[in-house]
């Protein structure tokens, strides 16, 4: 139904009235509710509130009481631990006291012996000592560690030093050396010198090892020792006594599982501890979880009582709302709105290009079956708007797909023709700098000639004035004169072969010049041949330009049902004035490389012109100066022959001097006529490179841009594979190799190009170091081709 028609109206004007009445009711009943909800949310919160204070007080208590406990459990480990403890340190100092003792015993009994002079005694009392059950072992060490009365070392000593057999001596036994941790503890003894140091370990006794410890006792040499042993502070040796430790590692042992087992009993009864204490929290949580829960309880059938209450209250006013505006939409449909919704829709499916629905209300003779009657002839008029439309779109499918064709051979075709062209352009600047160079080059070295020459023909009019004034002196100085004449002669056969070597250089220069002017003429057709391409591209797009004129029109007849065929039409004659703006574009831009063909050809031969002037003049120079060879000889004979010839010599010697006169005027024509070729040259240079890069369409310039790459390549060409390398791109698609190819121009190339693939290609031009291509890029290749130009900048 929609908003516009009168029964949609009479609803809305029903609706708004009955919401007025039922909203203000709404708003008051809302209020008070509200009102009720914020106070019953208030009493709730606090004693929410209060309830987490009650918990969190409960818990401090508990977690205070846990610490306690915890400090009452340590204290009870801490005194029973010291308990265990007590009876291991007990027995320690009973076995340390056992050690002082027994080497206090064992020192006294010794020296008492020695000082006795008896050895075996000692020996004796010793092993007597050992038979205590409370002592495993005692041995007496001497200080490098080896054990004593073993042999009869100290004995020969001793005797030695008494000058006196007065101690009696052994049978020799194979010697002992202590070993291991005991080792160390003697070394320590012996250095610090004092008594006490203890270590444990284990000795084999009876073939039984018993865990020992052993303590070293420091054996002193004192005074009533020196006098068998010698004045001396070196000790006498260590006694060793090893006592068992079974007692206090059986000891020990208890006192590690008591202690253990009072920390695994601490463990216990703290974890049943804090197990009470969660318990406690836990419980305390329950409580306060259901209170909390009673509370939402009550406070949800609060919100229940009230959202019922408010249903109560505005149910039935909805209710009798809603069924007195069903009364009112089925009155209202009956009456008015299913008649015409039927043709609403028979028009909107029609609008919507379904002409075969069927129209209703046709056979009524009211205001609705005439609407009916209106609407068939509606679509009366579609139908045959469908069948028009339908041929209009096939044409312009048809068009579009000509037009898509049409446009990729265009872009194809203009691609090709500029890559074409920037080849051309760069080889035909190759050339003409090539050209340029070498006629730089052949002008400086004219010049260089001709100044050479200039020198020489003064150094030839000095020793001609020097030669004059000695044959006008006197006849006496002949041979004098000789001597200048035959310097002169050398000198003007020098400059003989300047101005002959000039010569040469003119003869070159005419020949690279006509060389280069042939290559530029076959450039300048090869534009020329660009140009016709050119010209079939622009008919072709006015061709095309025609056909979108056509198409425009019965676009613009078929009205609206040809809008879509306009578009596409459009399109067309869009695409052929770019093809046209292209083509023209490309058109000024052959023509600038045709005048600049022309310019450096016009250019070129003025260049030669002016050589073959100085070629000219060195001619003529090299003739004056065979003449002036003559003369120079003609004076030597004189001068040789005899002096009554003086006088014609000086003659002789003034025509010389004239000739190099002459000459040198000559020279400087040709350094100066060798500058202009220079200036000439380089003016021409300028231009030439104006010409061939001007252009003020940035695309241009960037298309046409070099960019120096050096990728290594291989080129198929008639079958065979070559080598090479690609050292300068366009965007354009002109390429430059540095080896010059055996093929015509035209020529069909295949390269293999890194990053790039297979790539077909063309030869464009040829010059003496290099080659000049073309790429036949397809669609797919321009974006990886301009990704490789990019990545090599």
């Amino acid at each position: 139904m929609s908003l516009n028609s009168l029964s949609a109206k009479i609803i809305i004007s029903v609706f708004l009235l009955v919401a007025v009445a039922f909203g203000a009711d709404l708003i008051i009943g809302s209020s008070v509710t509200r009102s009720v909800n914020e106070e019953t949310d208030k009493i709730i919160g606090e004693l929410t509130a209060a309830l987490k204070e009650k918990d969190s007080q409960l818990k401090l208590a508990l977690e205070n009481s846990l610490k306690l406990d915890e400090r009452r459990l340590d204290l009870s480990h801490r005194v029973a631990e010291a308990a265990q403890t007590l009876e291991t340190r007990q027995a320690e100092t009973r076995l340390q006291g056992m050690h002082q003792g027994v080497s206090a015993s064992v020192v006294s009994l010794v020296n008492q012996a020695m000082m006795m002079g008896e050895a075996a005694t000692a020996q004796d009392t010793l092993e007597t000592l050992v038979a205590n059950p409370a002592i495993d072992a005692i041995n007496l060490w001497r200080v490098d560690g080896e054990l004593a009365f073993r042999d009869n070392k100290a004995i020969d000593a001793v005797n030695k030093l008494l000058d006196d057999e007065a101690f009696e001596k052994r049978d020799e036994l194979t010697p002992i050396k202590i070993e291991g941790k005991r080792a160390a503890a003697l070394a320590k003894t012996v250095k610090t010198r004092t008594s006490g140091i203890r270590v444990d370990g284990d000795l084999e006794i009876e073939g039984e090892t018993r865990p020992v410890t052993f303590a070293y006792q420091f054996l002193e040499n004192s005074e009533d020792c020196q006098s068998c042993h010698g004045e001396t502070d070196a000790p006498r040796g260590v006694i060793e006594v090893a006592l068992p430790r079974s007692e206090l590692i059986a000891l020990q042992q208890s006192a590690q599982t008591g202690i253990a087992n009072l920390q695994m009993q601490q463990d216990k009864d703290l974890n049943a501890l804090r197990s009470r204490n969660n318990k406690s929290v836990k419980k305390m949580d329950a409580v306060s979880a259901e209170l909390a829960g009673q509370l939402d309880q009550d406070k949800a059938r609060l919100d229940q009582l009230n959202t019922t209450a408010t249903f109560w209250t505005i149910a039935p006013k909805i209710a009798f709302f809603l069924i007195s505006l069903a009364l009112l939409m089925v009155l209202l449909r009956r009456l008015l709105t299913r008649p015409l919704q039927g043709m609403s829709d028979a028009m909107h499916q029609l609008a919507g290009g379904d002409l075969t629905v069927e129209v209703p209300a046709t056979e009524r003779s009211d205001e609705i079956g005439d609407m009916a009657q209106a609407v068939v002839v509606f679509k009366e008029n579609g139908l045959e708007l469908d069948r028009n439309t339908r041929a209009l779109e096939e044409n312009a499918h048809k068009i579009q797909l000509l037009a898509e064709e049409e446009e990729k051979a265009h872009l194809r075709d203009q691609r090709r023709l500029q890559s074409e062209m920037q080849a051309l352009t760069n080889a035909l600047d190759e050339e003409v700098q090539t050209a340029i160079g070498i006629v730089l080059r052949e002008a400086e070295g004219m010049q260089e000639a001709a100044t050479s020459m200039s020198e020489a023909v003064s150094r030839t009019r000095e020793i001609s004035d020097s030669a004059s004034a000695a044959a006008s002196e006197a006849s006496g100085s002949v041979s004098e004169v000789a001597a200048g004449a035959e310097e002169l002669a050398q000198s003007i056969h020098g400059i003989r072969q300047r101005v002959e070597a000039s010569t040469e250089i003119s003869n070159r220069a005419v020949a690279e010049a006509e060389s280069t002017n042939t290559r530029i003429q076959g450039l300048a057709e090869a534009s020329r041949k660009i140009g016709e391409v050119i010209s079939l591209i622009s008919d072709i797009a006015e061709q095309t330009n025609l056909l979108a004129l056509n198409a425009t029109i019965e676009a613009a007849r078929a009205g609206e049902a040809g809008k879509g065929f306009a578009v596409v039409a459009s399109e067309v004659k869009n695409l052929a004035s770019q093809t046209a703006k292209a083509t023209e574009e490309i058109s000024t831009q052959v023509d600038g490389i045709q005048n600049a063909t022309e310019q450096a050809v016009s250019a070129i031969g003025g260049i030669a012109e002016i050589i073959g002037e100085i070629s000219e003049n060195a001619t003529g120079i090299a003739h004056e100066v065979e003449q002036q060879d003559s003369a120079t000889r003609s004076i030597g004979e004189h001068a040789r022959a005899a002096a009554t010839g003086t006088q014609k010599a000086t003659e002789n010697i003034g025509e010389a001097t004239e000739v190099s006169s002459d000459t040198d005027q000559r020279s400087g024509v040709v350094k100066q006529s060798a500058e202009e070729v220079s200036n000439r040259v380089r003016q021409m240079q300028v231009s030439l490179d104006q010409i061939m890069h001007a252009t003020t369409d940035e695309d241009q310039k960037r298309q046409r841009a070099r960019h120096e790459v050096e990728l290594p390549v291989k080129i198929k060409l008639a079958g065979s594979d070559i080598s090479c390398a690609i050292t300068a791109l366009t965007l354009s698609g002109a390429g430059q190799i540095n080896q010059v190819l055996d093929a015509d121009r035209g020529a069909t190339l295949e390269l293999e190009v890194p990053g790039l693939g297979k790539v077909a290609a063309s030869l464009v031009a040829t010059t003496e170091a290099s080659a000049h291509i073309r790429f036949n890029l397809e669609d797919d290749q321009v974006a990886a081709y301009e990704n490789l130009i990019n990545a090599g900048d």
